[in-house]
């Protein structure tokens, strides 16, 4: 009996004397998002650039806040590269486009990066574009770079 007492006792002490709280929250960190697709067939091409978000409150309610998913307006640089086979490029600066869209759980106010494809500026002959987010008041670069896909087909896939 005196062993079960002292097991248990044991048991409850250290069950006890653990800490089950934590903080889910880290120091801030930037973290940009980035949602776009260039399409060779279009002339106006839109790049949504926003930023994740986490903290104390609701994420629910954080959303609604314009600075909790948007960068400020004039804070980012974002321009895309072409780069040709012989290494030599061509960069297009692209417009910061202010939207505002009708409902959502998010705040209604989304930044659009933009530019034209004028002359058929997205090639498929160019080995492929870079595109180089740059927020001016951190210094912090993203980066990201695509080919252009060519010789695409449905063929493959099979319907039921």
């Amino acid at each position: 009996m005196k062993k079960i007492y002292l097991i248990s006792s044991f048991i409850s002490i250290l069950f006890l004397s653990c800490e089950s709280d934590f903080d889910v929250n880290a120091e801030w960190e930037e973290v940009t998002v980035v949602y776009g697709l260039l399409d060779a067939g279009k002339e106006l091409q839109q790049i949504k650039i926003s930023k994740a978000f986490l903290g104390e409150m609701d994420a629910l309610q954080m959303a609604q806040y314009a600075d909790s998913i948007n960068f400020n307006k004039g804070e980012l640089d974002v321009k895309i590269v072409q780069v040709s086979n012989n290494g030599s490029t061509d960069t297009i600066i692209l417009n910061e486009n202010q939207i505002i869209r009708d409902g959502g759980g998010f705040n209604d106010t989304i930044m659009v990066y933009t530019f034209n494809n004028i002359n058929g500026w997205l090639d498929k002959k160019y080995s492929y574009y870079e595109l180089i987010i740059k927020n001016k008041n951190t210094g912090k670069t993203v980066k990201a770079s695509t080919d252009i896909i060519s010789n695409f087909s449905f063929d493959n896939i099979r319907s039921n």
